[in-house]
C-alpha cells in the first residue's frame, strides 16, 4: 500500500514550482491552510512571491483575526493543500516566517507534492450548514465542520458528549444535508453514509464524526458540488472586496 501511494505522488521543484505559485496567484485559486498540531484551518489565497536578502517567501492572504491573535506563530509548521487546474491535489509543508496585517509570510517550500489521483476538495461551510442523522428511533442534528462532495466532518448537538452510539463502519441511510449560503437553503438527500472515523474534540471532549457519502444520486451530487463552488466564490469575492476597501 505504501509503495502504491508513493507511486501516485511526484514532486515539483525549481522553476516549475515557481510557475505553479504564479499561476495560483493569477487565477486567485483557493488554498487550504492548516496549522499543524492545532485545530485551525482556513481558506486563503496566494498574494505574492518575495525575496528578502538570500531568503525567499510565499505570501498568502492572512485570514481574519489571525494577525491580531497569533503574532507569536513565527516558526510554526503549516500544511497547504489546493486543487490544480488539472483537477489533481497538490500539497506542501513549510513554516510561518512572520505574520503581517495582510499577509502570512511562508518559508518558500523546497518542493510541492502532486498527488496523481483525484481527491475531493474540502471547505469550511457557512455557519448553519447541518446534517440530520437518523439513528435508531431518533433524528440527531449535527453541525458541519468541513464538507466535500465525498463526505463531511460533523459535531453532533443536543447529545451528551456527542455520543450517538455509533462505531466506525456503521452505515446510515436517509441522511439530509442542509446547506446555507447567504439567503438560499439547499436540502440534499444522501442515500447512504458510512462512519469512517470517530475522534474526540481536544477542546470540548465531545465526539466528532467523519462520514463518507457512500451512495448519492447524480442530481444531489451535482447540487452539492455547486454549493461548494458557490462557497469558494463567496470567499474570493469577500477577500477581493476587503482588498479594494483597504
Amino acid at each position: 500500500m505504501a509503495d502504491q501511494l508513493s507511486s501516485e505522488i511526484d514532486k515539483i521543484y525549481l522553476h516549475k514550482r515557481d510557475e505553479l505559485f504564479e499561476g495560483l496567484k493569477k487565477a486567485r485559486s483557493l488554498l487550504q491552510l492548516r496549522i499543524l498540531g492545532q485545530e485551525y484551518q482556513r481558506l486563503t489565497l496566494v498574494t505574492g512571491l518575495e525575496r528578502r536578502g538570500s531568503g525567499r517567501y510565499l505570501l498568502v492572504d492572512c485570514p481574519e483575526g489571525l494577525s491580531e491573535k497569533n503574532r507569536s506563530l513565527g516558526g510554526v509548521s503549516v500544511r497547504i493543500d489546493f486543487m490544480g487546474s488539472d483537477k489533481l491535489q497538490y500539497s506542501f509543508k513549510t513554516a510561518i516566517a512572520k505574520i503581517s496585517d495582510r499577509d502570512i509570510w511562508l518559508e518558500y517550500p523546497e518542493f510541492v507534492e502532486r498527488i496523481q489521483r483525484r481527491r475531493y476538495f474540502r471547505i469550511a461551510p457557512p455557519p448553519g450548514t447541518m446534517v440530520m442523522l437518523p439513528v435508531q428511533d431518533q433524528v440527531h442534528e449535527a453541525a458541519v465542520l468541513n464538507l466535500s462532495v465525498g463526505g463531511s466532518l460533523l459535531r453532533v448537538t443536543g447529545v451528551p458528549y456527542g455520543d450517538m452510539g455509533l462505531k466506525v463502519g456503521d452505515c446510515l441511510t436517509g441522511v439530509t444535508l442542509i446547506c446555507r449560503e447567504g439567503g438560499p437553503q439547499w436540502d440534499m438527500s444522501i442515500e447512504e453514509t458510512t462512519v469512517r472515523r470517530i475522534e474526540k474534540d481536544p477542546d470540548t471532549g465531545t465526539l466528532r464524526y467523519a462520514l463518507e457519502f457512500t451512495r448519492m444520486n447524480r442530481r444531489e451530487a451535482r447540487a452539492l458540488g455547486q454549493f461548494i463552488f458557490q462557497c469558494e466564490i463567496a470567499v474570493i469575492r469577500r477577500r477581493t472586496l476587503e482588498t479594494v476597501d483597504s
